[in-house]
């Protein structure tokens, strides 16, 4: 159901389920080098992503750029956790199906599907969520975005409050992230040499939104489904989410908005799908 209200008219309580849903498919990277050079440090934030799965195979979706940037780098772990150690991978172990190369800009295309190792799966499983691309991609047809009077979310990972500490002697980097979903009414869509473009918009202003989204790139555009009783007027999340998008390119918008760009649906399950060879359901 479609809610025309404001931001401000959205309970909290409503927002954290929402947040809580989504954040399940959130896959914080972070980069790791043992052996890293003097000019480099041994670990750092890498970018967002979301876990999802097709046909008994599971990857994590992200932005190209973001996998771009673990050249040279050894490992690739993974946060399931706010806080404590994450799932490192050697990246030699990880499959890439790209969509994109540097230099990269505003229009992409930049998008990336990383295959994980069968062996880790049942280790995410334990602490997240894996999204069923296929069921979106079939799902899309009876159920496309909406673009008046809904709730869209990106989900990432914030640099500005995470960190990366130096690896212990056992060889663990323990970690403490933050990753949020921001949260706008405002989408715009756009079209451009076949790809679709969704564009929401954060305002700086508003408490928890940090003055830069280092670290979200890579992360999911979230459509979030709400509903209205009509003898309160009580607004609640009705368990029902959207994914919608990647998010690859911030643009400052003064005096204090930022445009958050996103790979559409269209880019995902039908350009990138067929530059992948992604078998068709």
């Amino acid at each position: 159901m479609s809610v025309d209200v404001s931001l401000d008219d959205i309970p909290q309580s409503a927002l954290e389920q929402a947040r809580q849903g989504i954040q399940a498919y959130l896959a914080p990277l972070i980069r790791i080098s043992p052996e890293a050079p003097p000019d480099r440090p041994a670990v750092a934030l890498g970018g967002s992503a979301t876990f999802v799965e097709l046909a008994g195979r599971h990857y994590i979706l992200t932005a190209d750029h973001v996998w771009n940037g673990t050249e040279g780098w050894a490992e690739l772990a993974i946060a399931l956790a706010s806080d404590g150690m994450p799932l490192s991978v050697p990246r030699d172990y990880l499959i890439p199906k790209r969509l994109g190369r540097p230099p990269y800009s505003e229009w992409g295309p930049d998008l990336a599907l990383l295959e994980i190792p069968a062996n880790l799966v049942r280790t995410i499983e334990g602490r997240k969520s894996f999204l069923n691309l296929g069921k979106r991609q079939a799902m899309l047809t009876t159920h496309p975005p909406r673009f008046e009077k809904t709730l869209w979310a990106v989900m990432g990972m914030v640099a500005q409050t995470s960190e990366v500490k130096p690896r212990e002697e056992s060889g663990r980097v323990p970690v403490n992230i933050r990753g949020e979903a921001f949260f706008g009414v405002t989408c715009t869509a756009e079209e451009r040499d076949g790809y679709d473009y969704l564009t929401t918009y954060a305002k700086t202003t508003l408490p928890n939104v940090p003055a830069s989204f280092k670290g979200v790139s890579g992360g999911g555009l979230w459509e979030i489904g709400l509903t209205m009783k009509k003898s309160t007027g009580e607004i609640t999340w009705e368990l029902e989410h959207h994914f919608r998008g990647v998010a690859f390119w911030e643009q400052p918008k003064p005096p204090n908005e930022v445009a958050i760009r996103c790979h559409g649906p269209r880019s995902i399950f039908e350009k990138a799908w067929e530059v992948w060879g992604l078998d068709r359901v």
